[in-house]
């Protein structure tokens, strides 16, 4: 059996044992704070990031929000530039061996089972510290954040902090550039400090 088909029966039994649940026994999945909406499944849980608290109204956290506001932005706009670079060359002709470009990582298509494990951990190293640093930033801000949780939005996983939307809405604009530039200035932080670790271990092989 080749990875490809490997990867659409498990994707299909996973949903199938999860739909047949809740058929079975109706709400035994949504009284663990599962919700199933297929192709969409929620798991969500009360969150309060109270520990970030001790951190509102600190110079140094705040500081620290608008860098990461400033590099959030930054790393948005050469992204959107390098995509659309990529795009506009791929539909002038220019072979993609000159362009580049973003490979989805789809586990059977683009990533093989036997790199799975090296994707999942990385992937939820990356997921958690983006989802908390999103909420102690809302925190940080006086947003309340009232849940946290995972997805899976067909066979693509995800995770999510819920905040308040009615705080966040009535937020500073300055606060809400902070809470939502947080995640993704972690995610470079982390990969600034690994990136060298992962670089000297494979160039000692």
């Amino acid at each position: 059996m080749s990875e490809l088909a490997l990867t659409v029966l498990l994707i299909a039994l996973l949903w199938l044992l999860i739909v047949v649940a809740e058929r079975v026994r109706p709400g035994v999945l949504s009284r663990r704070g599962v919700e199933v909406k297929p192709p969409l499944l929620i798991w969500r849980r009360p969150v309060t990031f109270s520990w970030a608290r001790r951190l509102a109204g600190s110079r140094l956290a705040g500081l620290a929000l608008d860098i990461a506001a400033i590099a959030s932005a930054i790393c948005a706009l050469l992204f959107y530039y390098y995509t659309g670079s990529t795009v506009v060359m791929r539909l002038s002709g220019v072979p993609a061996s000159e362009t580049g470009g973003l490979i989805p990582l789809i586990p059977g298509l683009t990533v093989t089972w036997r790199n799975i494990a090296y994707i999942l951990i990385a992937f939820s190293i990356a997921i958690v510290v983006h989802e908390v640093s999103h909420g102690a930033a809302a925190v940080v801000e006086g947003v309340g954040v009232r849940s946290s949780g995972l997805l899976l939005l067909a066979v693509i996983p995800g995770a999510f902090v819920e905040v308040d939307e009615n705080e966040f809405s009535r937020a500073r604009l300055r606060s809400r550039l902070r809470i939502l530039g947080a995640g993704s200035a972690a995610n470079l932080v982390v990969a600034l400090v690994l990136l060298p670790l992962v670089a000297s271990g494979t160039s000692g092989r």
